[in-house]
């Protein structure tokens, strides 16, 4: 029973074992690896090939604010599918629940707990009035949102 091994196997197996058989004879090699691959022409396409070849590295995600939703008992804060209270409500968080804050920018004008503001809050699932969310502040806690 005969196998076959072809390409780096057949290197591989040819270096490991130091040997090598031809129509029935036996003769000794060098154990050294073998590269099968074309060199190129000149250095200027290795590096360019190994350039194009490399993926740079995704950038960190920026740290998040951290919130939490501020309502009367019973009641949630709306997240929008923008920062105008026209759009579309794609949740409600109850209150307490927490807020990871993406970016901030001006919409609408809210009032809402006793406060009044235009500054609003990316948050996943939409976007939140900052009256709503409890930061510690009413000023803007992250970048404004591009």
């Amino acid at each position: 029973m005969f196998y076959w091994l072809t390409g780096e196997l057949a290197t591989l197996a040819t270096a490991a074992i130091g040997i090598y058989a031809t129509q029935g004879a036996i003769r000794q090699i060098p154990a050294s690896p073998v590269d099968n691959r074309m060199a190129p022409a000149d250095d200027a396409e290795t590096d360019a090939e190994t350039e194009a070849d490399s993926v740079p590295e995704p950038e960190p995600e920026p740290e998040r604010a951290a919130g939490t939703i501020m309502m009367p008992r019973g009641y949630g804060a709306y997240v929008y599918e923008a920062q105008f209270l026209g759009t579309p409500i794609v949740a409600q968080l109850p209150a307490g629940t927490s807020a990871s804050i993406i970016c901030t920018v001006q919409g609408d004008t809210v009032t809402s707990n006793g406060s009044t503001s235009s500054l609003w809050n990316r948050i996943d699932q939409g976007y939140v009035p900052d009256v709503n969310v409890n930061t510690g502040t009413r000023q803007a806690t992250m970048p404004t949102c591009s």
